[in-house]
């Protein structure tokens, strides 16, 4: 596993003002230590058993969120969902941006 989504954050933004953060939504992965053959079983590497599972639970729990945020009263207030990845080599990176 090189690259997995890490949390996502969720922003809005009332006219006049600056985006403000409103929460972060975690997957909830199960990880497992493995031995690679690749290092003749002598390293443990964290590997994630349940990523596709982890992740459709998670896009609903945003999707749930953005359409609560979305049904409030003020109906000029605009919200994001910034996605994070983490990476072998380069740590938490910002990936995407959904308006």
């Amino acid at each position: 596993m090189r690259t997995y989504i890490n949390h996502f954050e969720i922003e809005s933004k009332r006219p006049g003002e600056g985006w403000q953060h409103v929460g972060n939504i975690y997957p909830k992965y199960e990880w497992e230590l493995r031995r690679p053959w690749y290092f003749f079983r002598l390293v443990w590497r964290p590997v994630i058993t349940n990523s596709i599972d982890a992740f459709m639970e998670v896009m609903k729990r945003v999707t749930d969120t953005l359409e609560a945020l979305e049904a409030l009263p003020e109906s000029k207030e605009r919200t994001r969902l910034v996605v994070w990845t983490r990476r072998r080599f380069f740590g938490l990176t910002r990936v995407g941006v959904i308006e």
